[in-house]
């Protein structure tokens, strides 16, 4: 009788770690995604206020926001 809950516990394990894998791969993916919208959305601010204040402001309709690392 020990052996077979030992097996039990042991399958429910790997299971849960592989679960837990895909949990975490898909977590890396948002993020990932995420950074591009952050930047897609600082570059449209950008623009728009560019576009707002004109040629006086010394930015291009078409500049890019500089890169923040």
């Amino acid at each position: 009788m020990h052996c077979t809950l030992w097996e039990r516990a042991c399958s429910q394990m790997r299971c849960i770690s592989h679960h837990l894998s895909r949990l975490t791969h898909r977590f890396r993916e948002q993020a990932r995604s995420h950074r591009g919208n952050v930047w897609s959305q600082g570059e449209l601010t950008t623009q728009q206020s560019c576009h707002r204040h004109g040629a006086r402001s010394g930015c291009a309709s078409g500049d890019r926001p500089p890169r923040v690392r």
